[in-house]
């Protein structure tokens, strides 16, 4: 047993902060609902948009299946034309002044049927050179219409590619927002009940709690809080076990806050306070461990503990009870995120089950050996 300087500085926290994280993460949660909302609209949009590429491609679908039989009767029209084609090969010769136009201008028998052979001979070139041109035409007209529609039907699917691949981002995205979700619910629940249970002890959004209200009052004669419920010790602090040793030091890894006390006689070990006070919670972290938090006042001076991995925690005491350092708390174990059995021990300035944030209780922690001697091995508390 020791005792060491208490800390000059205490944290604490207000009403107001606490109704203020309730609005903070309250206003979060309405943020990722509306995101979400966004999300859901802009899906639907792509989705429609998906939709009309997707009736836009069947259509193109369509007009190459009617081409392709335009093209195909534009083919047969080749095919006779280039008939038609080959019979006026005769007067195409006769147009160029071949011996067969001659023959052909002289052997009308009167003047009228010579003007009749002349006219016919020109009016067969003119449509043998319409029929040439037109066949020129239809020719480049069936290929530019199939790559026109190639290159929008292309263009049409990569468009529908983008859209979806968009669609699939979003729908990530509104994923993770709702995975986010149950963590900040839990926070405007734990705020909630803060903020509840203060209001009800009489504490208004600019009180300091612990200072202003809910104050611990001195006293010896227990109860609950605001009504005398803890005790002013004699400011001697007690190990958590009779009969054990350090198994792990503070700070003996990364991130490890507290001491770990164990004993040869690890199954039946019993768990006690360090000091008298009140428990302000009970009850298992999500990782399954056996967790009790006292509150100590130390003449006038709050001094918090926390007790870690009971295999199981005794009934007759909860929450608002008044304990004494010979008050059983539990049996020692190891529930939870543990390697073997043990005690964890923490000691803060402020707890954030009671007065606050959990970022500000980590920044409060102090080693429990400014209060109590831990030697290699020790016969008793």
């Amino acid at each position: 047993m020791s005792i060491l300087i208490f800390p000059l500085h205490v944290q604490a926290i207000t009403l107001g902060e606490y109704e203020a994280e309730v609005n903070k993460y309250t206003k979060e949660m309405q943020d990722k609902k509306n995101q979400i909302a966004l999300n859901d609209a802009e899906i639907k949009k792509i989705q429609a948009e998906v939709r009309q590429i997707q009736n836009e491609i069947k259509e193109i679908q369509n007009q190459i299946v009617a081409l392709e039989k335009e093209i195909e009767k534009n083919n047969q029209t080749i095919e006779e034309k280039k008939e038609q084609t080959k019979k006026l090969i005769e007067y195409k010769q006769l147009s160029e002044g071949g011996n067969d136009y001659l023959e052909y201008i002289f052997g009308a028998k009167t003047i009228k049927d010579m003007i009749y052979r002349l006219s016919l001979i020109e009016q067969m070139t003119q449509y043998n050179k319409e029929v040439q041109e037109e066949l020129t035409r239809l020719v480049e007209e069936n290929k530019a219409k199939k790559k026109e529609i190639e290159e929008k039907q292309s263009n049409l699917k990569e468009l529908n590619k983008q859209l979806e691949e968009k669609s699939a981002k979003i729908a990530e995205n509104t994923k993770q927002i709702r995975a986010g979700m149950p963590t900040v619910q839990q926070q405007i629940d734990t705020y909630t009940a803060l903020v509840k249970k203060y209001k009800n002890l009489g504490c208004s959004s600019g009180d300091t709690i612990g200072v202003d209200c809910a104050v611990p009052r001195l006293s010896s004669s227990g109860g609950g809080y605001g009504a005398g419920g803890f005790i002013e010790t004699t400011g001697i602090f007690h190990r958590p076990i009779y009969n054990g040793y350090v198994s792990c030091g503070f700070g003996c890894y990364s991130g490890h806050i507290g001491i770990d006390a164990s004993s040869s006689n690890k199954y039946n070990t019993v768990v006690y306070p360090v000091a008298d006070g009140t428990v302000i919670w009970k009850g298992q972290d999500v990782y399954g461990a056996n967790i009790v938090k006292i509150v100590h006042n130390i003449g006038g001076r709050l001094i918090f503990s926390t007790y870690v991995h009971m295999r199981n925690l005794y009934g007759g005491y909860g929450e608002g009870s008044f304990v004494t350092s010979d008050t059983p708390l539990g049996i020692m174990g190891a529930t939870g995120n543990a390697y073997g059995i043990h005690v964890h021990l923490e000691m803060s300035t402020c707890d954030w089950k009671y007065n606050c944030t959990y970022s500000q209780y980590l920044n409060s922690i102090v080693r429990p050996t400014n209060y109590i001697s831990f030697p290699g091995s020790w016969v008793n508390r």
